[in-house]
């Protein structure tokens, strides 16, 4: 060891990668890659030279390199090491720390060597923990895809080492992008914050009752951790050797689906104007949708994250609760309203759309259950001007497998002439049509993220759907057919009923179909009618149905078409 004449201090090294701990003795004290010095370091390719450590007074060392080394991240050639302090020693491409003090032995137990934060260096916002292969992995494709810089560092000290990201073999992408092309294409993307992450770099989150606090959820969440243990039957084994059933983002550390990564699970984005009804339309589609695939198909669609969906489940128990209008109205979605939560992501926290998660199934046992992902989203989002980065929100429908855009047609101009005199209040209710806006927002949006990529445009299934169906169903020119053919959905009638909805635009509002359609080659037109009647003004001010008059017409087809045609979910 070395030991100061006056203070007596002892120096170690540890070895990130190997988990050991090697007392400085001797003087000098020789680090290199070369037989015949003191602590030899292997598989460092860019060590050419080497470093020496002194004794030097009050029980500092001194250090003097000729080689590539680096302590906390800054070449040296000299340096004074004061004790009582850890280092980030960096020798060739092997991660070390260098400690002076009373006991080495104390200090290296207090270190963590199987847990590594990943340090945002702008936000100082943490990730993790991870391995330490996971977090240099992890944090070099993090870096390649938001263009940040990170640092790692194992629980237990105080400096960190930086991260260079990994090489590209093509053009970097631009910053605003955001779909990250170093992962592997098992990747799983976030339904809460909509990044990717690899499956081994998934969390889970204890069980146990004294295992709280999360430096990202809070003190009072369940940790979120790495597995290393299992049981028996494959579960995780928390700290306290509790299976854990719940799995956690990496990223944002919310609690993902059941099944998540055993079910394939597609995402469907609800789009519209304010007031075009979304959240109706998803209230009441997720009440009708499972009784016509129990009824017609054999299959069962249930709840995958009944916490996650509990604001769609209690906007459902208000809708078919209610004992008049003014009980029955739901609130329009808004930016940070009961549809939205808080989510950390790349190092702050934004306001993003709930995922609703539903698992659908049959009887097969042989068959995976798949997944269905429905985001309402504020239209809000896609005005111009609101920057994906500072409101990430319309990011799902990038992402999505398939699209279900709500045209209200009460707030489109040239259909409120055709319906002057009609009942519906909404009629003459203030309007502010961006509708057309939206439509060339999303195409913008989605090729900022795919890098002008419109290939990938053109095969996302679009769903039109007019909605508000019982104030304008007069107006087509011929009659609609049954969607429903011995209980299964015909193709032929989603065809016919498609063709007279678009004629129908045609004739009224042709820009709406010309924007739609620059989206994607794969659209259908629907008329849907959430409530199946007109609705009233309530003493409250508010527009809302009657609640012994809800009769939903065709809420369920859109998502019927998508899983039938485009997902063969069923």
């Amino acid at each position: 060891m070395i030991f100061s004449k006056k203070i007596h201090k002892e120096w170690g090294i540890v070895d990130c990668s190997k988990g050991t701990l090697t007392k400085v003795e001797g003087e000098p004290f020789i680090v290199g890659n070369r037989d015949g010095v003191d602590l030899r370091i292997d598989g460092s390719p860019a060590l050419t030279g080497e470093c020496a450590f002194s004794l030097q007074k009050k029980g500092s060392a001194l250090a003097k390199c000729d080689g590539q080394l680096f302590i906390d991240e800054r070449f040296i050639a000299e340096r004074e090491l004061q004790p009582d302090e850890d280092y980030a020693l960096r020798i060739g491409t092997n991660l070390c720390y260098l400690y002076g003090g009373d006991s080495i032995s104390a200090w290296f137990a207090s270190m963590d060597l199987n847990a590594w934060w990943i340090i945002d260096s702008d936000s100082e916002a943490v990730e993790g923990p991870f391995s330490l292969e996971q977090a240099k992995e992890t944090a070099k494709r993090m870096s390649l895809g938001d263009g940040r810089k990170y640092r790692i560092m194992p629980v237990g000290t105080t400096k960190a080492f930086d991260i260079e990201p990994v090489q590209a073999t093509e053009a970097p992408k631009r910053a605003s992008q955001v779909v990250n092309d170093a992962l592997s294409e098992d990747a799983l993307l976030c339904p809460h914050c909509w990044v990717k992450f690899e499956i081994g770099d998934m969390m889970h989150v204890a069980m146990h009752d004294e295992l709280r606090g999360d430096p990202i959820m809070g003190e009072d969440a369940a940790q979120r951790f790495l597995a290393t243990n299992f049981d028996d039957d494959g579960n995780a084994l928390d700290p306290m050797g509790l299976p854990c059933m719940d799995t956690a983002c990496p990223h944002c550390r919310n609690a993902l689906p059941v099944n998540f990564v055993s079910s394939k699970y597609n995402i469907l984005s609800v789009v519209g104007n304010a007031s075009a009804g979304k959240s109706y339309y998803l209230a009441v589609m997720s009440r009708i949708l499972p009784r016509v695939l129990i009824g017609s198909y054999g299959m069962r669609m249930q709840d995958a994250d009944p916490t996650a969906n509990a604001p769609l489940t209690a906007m459902r128990s208000r809708l078919f609760g209610g004992a008049n209008a003014d009980e029955v109205a739901l609130d329009k979605t808004q930016l940070g309203g009961a549809m939205y939560t808080e989510v950390f992501r790349h190092g702050k926290h934004v306001s993003m759309p709930r995922p609703f998660s539903f698992l659908v199934e049959g009887d097969d046992v042989d068959g995976e259950a798949e997944g269905l992902i429905f985001y309402d989203n504020a239209g809000e989002h896609f005005q111009p001007g609101i920057e994906l980065q500072d409101s990430p929100g319309a990011l799902h429908v990038a992402y999505s497998s398939g699209v279900l855009f709500l045209f209200d047609p009460l707030r489109n101009h040239d259909f409120r002439q055709l319906l002057a005199g009609h009942k519906d209040p909404q009629v003459e209710a203030p309007m502010n049509d961006i509708q057309a806006v939206i439509l060339s927002e999303m195409r913008t949006r989605i090729a900022k993220v795919y890098g002008q990529a419109f290939d990938r445009l053109n095969r996302k299934p679009f769903a039109f759907i007019l909605g508000k169906l019982d104030a304008w169903e007069h107006l087509l020119e011929g009659e609609l057919v049954p969607y429903l053919s011995e209980g299964k959905l015909d193709k032929s009638a989603v065809d016919h009923n498609s063709k007279m909805v678009r004629d129908l635009l045609m004739r009224v509002c042709p820009e709406a179909v010309a924007n739609a359609e620059s989206l994607t080659k794969e659209i259908k037109y629907f008329p849907v009618s959430s409530f199946g009647h007109t609705p009233i003004l309530t003493e409250s001010g508010s527009i809302a149905p009657v609640p012994n008059k809800i009769a939903p017409k065709y809420v369920e087809v859109p998502v019927l078409w998508l899983l039938q045609n485009q997902f063969n979910t069923i």
